[in-house]
């Protein structure tokens, strides 16, 4: 009956994450994932300096750190922004997203 019961919640979890990588990633790597992504912006600013930021989740239980925009403009010390990408690292329940910023 344990057994059962944690197939069955195993299940559901696995079902969850992955309900949840489709609706925010375009590349899914629900066991393992190393992948850049173009975030945005099209700016004619030519990029002279990068700046980047970073956020981890255990498992889905735990997040923290600050992956935005604003803190990878932050970090770079970029007034005008010309772009940026995401890099996503995804191994079994950990995941690590990093925005790197672009511009001047």
């Amino acid at each position: 009956m344990k057994k059962l019961l944690a197939t069955l919640v195993f299940g559901t979890v696995l079902s969850m994450t992955m309900a949840l990588n489709a609706n925010a990633e375009g590349v899914i790597g629900l066991i393992f994932k190393e992948a850049t992504e173009a975030g945005g912006g099209a700016s004619p600013i030519v990029a002279t300096k990068v700046g980047s930021a970073t956020a981890k989740s255990y498992f889905g239980i735990v997040a923290l750190g600050d992956a935005s925009i604003t803190a990878a403009m932050k970090d770079g010390k970029i007034r005008s922004l010309s772009h940026y990408d995401i890099e996503t690292l995804n191994i079994l329940g950990f995941k690590k997203v990093t925005t790197k910023a672009y511009g001047q």
